[in-house]
């Protein structure tokens, strides 16, 4: 059986499948963003080339709760992008969506997968005003996460106690997991990334407004060091004699560092994180590593999360392992202890604020 995943980054989609039975990989590959936007088709070709294949995981954006991309309706992709704008990214997610929905697999299925927010294992208090705990895409990186510490230390997917830095090209991340369960999560619009301010002051907001979805992509460590082409290693480099660029790197790291801590508070004294690993496209950078160890080892050894692909990026590996889980594989237990299936709700549940935009719903559960 076959199952491939898909993340659909900033900078890059990529592509992950593998043999169920031999654990050969039959895809691992990575588009650049700006080329998927351009000529979708660039994807559906790439999955062409490796059908027939069993169930793959699509990119699901904000989340939903597992569903066939067939079964998908306009209002379900409106809240998994969660926008009208005509912005690159969400326009790509729409159109990728929407053709996925019309496609017929020689074999198989195509399913979505739910957010942080929908998931029961998150308690509901943590979920009052609040929308981005963390995409479906940092609900597959947790995945790998799992699995690489249950594989070095062998244990048990319910004994893995952990935190998840997820450092995007553009998003940054903070997701707590505990007995192998996620618990609670600061979502990419919350915590300050490599592009994207995180979260906002309201005042701040207030005198931005109308906020567009363009302006969340901007504000973070490349606006402030002053250069929006500089690469992360550039920018680090620059710091050595640009006052701009240190602070810049410096605010970068103190926002993540004290995301870290505030999600450290979430864990039962007698299940605290034993490890804090670093997934995304930044993780890779040896600096970066540096930084958060000396700043984080005081709450648990800091290490770059493990990758089983060459190219692909690690959230395009848990896609196709909660593939592999969903059919009965042999990454089903962490998939059922997650509680994937049991998820529920609208990324709008819990909000007690009001919304001034077109939304077509502003529930409460």
């Amino acid at each position: 059986m076959r199952v491939v995943g898909i993340d659909p980054g900033t900078s890059s989609w990529d592509i992950f499948g593998y043999d169920v039975g031999t654990n050969e990989i039959c895809i691992d590959t990575s588009i650049e963003s700006k080329l998927i936007m351009k000529n979708p088709d660039l994807l559906f070709l790439s999955l062409e080339e490796i059908e027939p294949f069993d169930l793959m995981i699509a990119p699901s954006g904000f989340g939903h709760p597992i569903k066939k991309v067939q079964e998908l309706t306009n209002e379900d992709i409106y809240y998994m992008a969660l926008s009208t704008e005509k912005t690159s990214q969400i326009v790509g997610l729409k159109k990728i969506l929407h053709k996925l929905k019309q496609m017929k697999w020689k074999r198989g299925e195509a399913y979505v997968i739910p957010g942080i927010k929908h998931l029961p294992t998150v308690k509901k208090f943590r979920k009052i005003n609040r929308i981005d705990l963390g995409t479906a895409d940092k609900v597959c990186s947790v995945v790998v996460g799992i699995r690489d510490i249950m594989e070095m230390c062998k244990i048990q997917c319910s004994d893995v106690n952990y935190i998840m830095i997820e450092l995007g090209a553009a998003f940054s991340a903070i997701i707590a997991i505990e007995r192998g369960q996620i618990i609670d999560g600061i979502g990419g619009s919350n915590v300050m990334g490599f592009k994207a301010s995180g979260s906002l002051d309201a005042e701040l907001a207030y005198l931005m407004n109308p906020l567009t979805k363009t302006e969340i992509y901007k504000g973070g460590a490349i606006s402030i060091g002053g250069n929006e082409n500089n690469t992360p290693e550039e920018l680090f480099f620059r710091t050595k004699d640009e006052p701009q660029a240190k602070i810049a790197i410096q605010s970068y790291v103190d926002d993540i560092v004290k995301g870290v801590f505030a999600i450290s508070s979430v864990f039962n004294q007698a299940t605290p994180p034993n490890f804090i690993l670093l997934s995304g496209r930044l993780a890779n950078e040896k600096f970066i590593e540096r930084i958060f160890d000396e700043k984080l080892r005081t709450i648990a050894p800091v290490r770059v999360m493990k990758t089983y692909s060459n190219i692909a990026k690690r959230a395009a590996q848990g896609a196709a392992f909660i593939a592999e889980g969903l059919i009965g594989g042999n990454i089903q237990p962490i998939i059922k202890n997650l509680q994937l299936e049991a998820a529920e709700g609208n990324i709008l549940d819990f909000i007690y604020l009001p919304i001034k935009s077109n939304n077509k719903s502003n529930k409460v559960k």
